[in-house]
């Protein structure tokens, strides 16, 4: 067994913990979860300032969790979990903090779709000529759901960017948008990419004894389906890779536990049945996440040295 310090968490609003709810309001079957009135705000990375919604989230959701179970202190979790994250702003974080990596440091990094990673190339292809806040070049693919032909919700009546973009701006967009599903987007691409990334850091990792988990929080980052034989992964680090993602673990957790009389599920939105739609958990669901990832992979390689008295 290993000993470990601190713990470092890398992911989007999963970690970040959007959907831990402080109150429950119950009116006959329709029950809703609502997040303390606190205002949105960066609260550093660390997740302890209660002044930001993001603070909030992670003090009462990932970082309670640590603290709960190993009797962390807070100077212990360090939770860069950030809503809305793409794996690149993550890897980006990732590398920054690399030199101050210790021995004794755990790292969790929970990838986000991969269909939400920034090109680099149409950003600098077009961004002295769009809106900062384009889908275009905020979005490589627009999120999965234009992938797949559904209604795109980047841009609709009712949507912040509607009033962002200019009347000219916003009908190119749309029509770039449908004709770059239509006529050059190539899922392989991103595939390749997201196996060639995840190769880097696996093998950086290891020559530099970094003590890391990668997981799947909603859909595979690195799809087996999609690589050849000769491609390897050692599945005691990406603990997910070939195996269910935690969104479809946790529907088979709802389908199995489910009570209509319970006073909230596991999802965000209170009462509800797994769909096709892609919910945040509320603490209930995160807390079967890392009831998973601590006790069949953390607890079996390492220990916490430091506890409260």
């Amino acid at each position: 067994m290993k000993n470990i310090n601190r713990v470092f968490l890398f992911g989007d609003s999963w970690m970040e913990g959007q959907g831990t709810y402080s109150e429950i309001d119950s009116h006959g079957s329709n029950t809703q979860l609502h997040e303390p009135n606190i205002p949105f705000g960066e609260d550093f990375g660390f997740g302890m300032d209660e002044k930001t919604i993001s603070g909030w989230r992670k003090k009462n959701s990932w970082n309670l969790f640590f603290k709960e179970k190993y009797g962390l202190r807070d100077s212990q979790i360090i939770n860069y979990g950030k809503q809305g994250s793409d794996n690149y702003s993550m890897f980006e974080k990732f590398n920054n903090q690399f030199d101050s990596f210790e021995n004794t440091d755990l790292i969790l990094f929970g990838f986000t779709s991969k269909y939400r990673d920034s090109n680099c190339a149409i950003q600098f292809a077009f961004k002295h000529l769009l809106n900062q806040m384009n889908p275009i070049i905020n979005r490589l693919s627009f999120e999965k759901n234009a992938l797949v032909g559904k209604e795109n919700d980047d841009i609709n009546e009712n949507n912040q960017l509607e009033n962002e973009l200019p009347k000219i701006e916003k009908e190119v967009t749309k029509e770039y948008m449908r004709d770059h599903m239509i006529s050059v987007f190539d899922e392989t691409v991103h595939e390749n990419v997201a196996q060639s990334n995840y190769l880097f850091y696996e093998k950086w990792c290891k020559v530099h004894d970094i003590n890391i988990l990668f997981f799947d929080l909603f859909e595979p980052y690195v799809d087996r389906k999609f690589v050849s034989e000769l491609y390897e992964v050692d599945k005691t680090m990406y603990i997910t890779y070939d195996e269910k993602s935690y969104n479809q673990r946790l529907v088979e957790y709802e389908l199995e536990n489910y009570k209509s009389d319970a006073k909230y599920s596991i999802w965000e939105t209170g009462h509800t049945f797994p769909t096709d739609s892609i919910l945040h958990p509320n603490q209930h669901g995160y807390k079967v996440i890392f009831d998973d990832i601590t006790t069949n992979h953390v607890d079996t390689k390492y220990t916490f040295i430091k506890r409260l008295i």
